[in-house]
């Protein structure tokens, strides 16, 4: 905490004249520092648990298995290195079912391929095998659309404006007329705090690419003379939502002097929705939130703070989904960060991308360039985004698996060596909710006492009051009630299943004592 000094120093621009350039870099050094080694801190324990899981799931290879991070059941991609050895088109075998999917390799080196039902918390084994002459690889077609069974894209190679239709709902779902959606605006600091203007910036396409294969198709723009330096939309097979990525290069944007403080960047999502009645929902670490309603009086109402989804919902109830994961501030209407919450007029979002600053006022030194921290950090920024549809009303438990899902990816991994006679069996699950508005928040070892005890946070999603039942491949000695810092407070019976209330949003903390080596033969049965 004695590190950090709130919002003065940060966000890369200080406050003029407050700070001196030592301590102007030494903060955002200290930031972004601290955002690198929750990254690679994070990845080293996924690797460190997909390393326990596969050790114990032992095969001949190159047998993988692909483990869900979250609490349902899914089916998802699945990525994986090209295996060695492996040349041609392949295919993988489901070794709890025998049934064959295909596979894909991509330009970037991966096999990927949808892996059916994962169970929830849980893994399956996929062998990965030579697939049968007539299996079609990759390859680039030629054209400007791309579609599966939910989705259709297609791209106007003259200025780069994208046209997307809901296939099952049969509509448009780029407002015509308008801003270009997926478009990239600039808008100065000042502005966002004042008229809210901003600047479409140009992306003429240099090139557009269309690659098919039997999983994914996609759509590849390559621009020139602009930050906006690429955009790959892909859609899956059998996945009903789309996914594309747009790749910002730093090094490109104008350079902006410290009397006009920053740029910020943002991409346009006009929606052919409303504009009758539009309701936005907005999740927040206490749920769904929609503005018009749940905003204090007089609370600023402007730009807001996604956790991993926003949703518009017309009166009729189709409702679109979006998704992201780099960025989370999501603006409705215009780019103005301040002000009372406006009525929507349009189904137009503002996905807020980035900030960039040049120069600082220091208070030893007048004007300084802003060098430390992020600006020291690669040029080339990626964001990803997804949509999809609801064509029913919002359903918020649905939303925020989808929020869920693009943030938490199937992970999947080669497997080591021959089977041993500990080995799992080829499909199984660790921890099971029965309730679809209750998400498992976090599943770990305590931070203190016994190493036998695992903290289990869950999480109510749609607003309401609701009973679940815990079934654990861990015998549950003991359990009780923890507090946020896991103390344990309220001891409760540990049966199986073990039947929690929560209340609306709520997220309530576990503390349970269990026996992990029993956990082989639990899974078993």
């Amino acid at each position: 905490l004695l590190d950090y000094d709130e919002h003065s120093v940060g966000s890369i621009v200080p406050w003029p004249g407050m700070f001196t350039q030592e301590q102007i870099e030494h903060d955002n050094d200290l930031r972004y520092g601290l955002a690198q080694e929750i990254s690679q801190g994070s990845q080293a324990l996924l690797q460190q648990g997909m390393e326990t899981l596969s050790a114990r799931l032992q095969g001949p290879e190159p047998d993988a298995v692909v483990f869900n991070p979250t609490s349902w059941a899914r089916t998802d991609v699945a990525s994986l290195p090209l295996p060695e050895g492996v040349s041609g088109p392949c295919q993988v075998c489901d070794e709890a079912t025998d049934e064959v999917a295909p596979a894909q390799s991509t330009a970037d080196g991966r096999l990927i391929f949808i892996a059916e039902d994962v169970p929830p918390l849980g893994y399956r084994r996929f062998r990965i095998e030579p697939a049968p002459a007539a299996q079609a690889a990759a390859r680039a077609v030629p054209g400007d659309r791309i579609a599966n069974g939910y989705f259709e894209v297609r791209v106007d190679q003259a200025s780069g404006n994208l046209q997307i239709s809901d296939l099952v709902a049969g509509r448009a779902l780029v407002a015509e007329g308008g801003l270009p959606f997926n478009g990239l605006l600039r808008a100065g600091h000042q502005s966002t705090y004042g008229n809210g203007q901003y600047e479409v910036l140009p992306g003429r396409p240099l090139t557009v690419t269309v690659t098919s294969g039997p999983v994914a198709t996609s759509l590849t723009i390559e621009r020139a003379e602009t930050p906006f330096v690429r955009t790959c939309i892909t859609l899956y097979e059998s996945l009903p939502w789309l996914e594309w990525t747009n790749v910002l290069d730093r090094s490109l944007m104008r350079h902006v002097p410290a009397r006009e403080h920053s740029d910020l960047y943002f991409f346009s999502l006009p929606l052919a929705l409303g504009p009758e009645e539009l309701r936005l929902h907005i999740e927040t670490g206490a749920g769904f939130l929609d503005p018009a309603t749940d905003l204090l009086p007089g609370a600023n109402g402007r730009g807001f703070s996604v956790q991993r989804v926003a949703a518009l919902e017309e009166q009729d109830g189709y409702t679109a989904l979006l998704g992201s994961r780099e960025s989370f501030l999501v603006f409705a209407g215009s780019v103005l960060r301040a002000g009372p919450y406006p009525a929507l007029q349009s189904g137009t979002l503002f996905a807020g991308a980035m900030g960039v600053a040049h120069e600082g006022q220091s208070k030893d030194k007048g004007v300084v360039p802003l060098q430390a921290g992020e600006p020291s950090a690669p040029n080339l920024h990626t964001f990803t985004y997804r949509l999809a549809a609801q064509a029913t009303g919002f359903d918020p438990a649905a939303a925020a698996r989808f929020g869920w899902e693009l943030h938490s990816p199937l992970l999947a991994r080669y497997l080591p060596g021959r089977r041993g006679s500990n080995a799992l069996p080829p499909a199984g699950s660790f921890l099971t909710l029965d309730a679809p508005n209750v998400v498992v928040a976090e599943l770990k070892r305590a931070a203190f006492g016994s190493q036998d005890d695992l903290i289990l946070r869950l999480q109510e999603t749609a607003g309401k009051p609701t009973r679940v039942a815990v079934r654990s491949a861990f015998p549950i000695r003991e359990a009780w009630v923890a507090s946020p810092t896991e103390e344990p407070q309220d001891e409760i019976a540990a049966e199986q299943p073990l039947v929690i209330d929560l209340a609306a949003n709520a997220v309530i903390t576990l503390r349970l004592r269990v026996d992990p080596a029993s956990a082989a033969s639990a899974a078993q049965e």
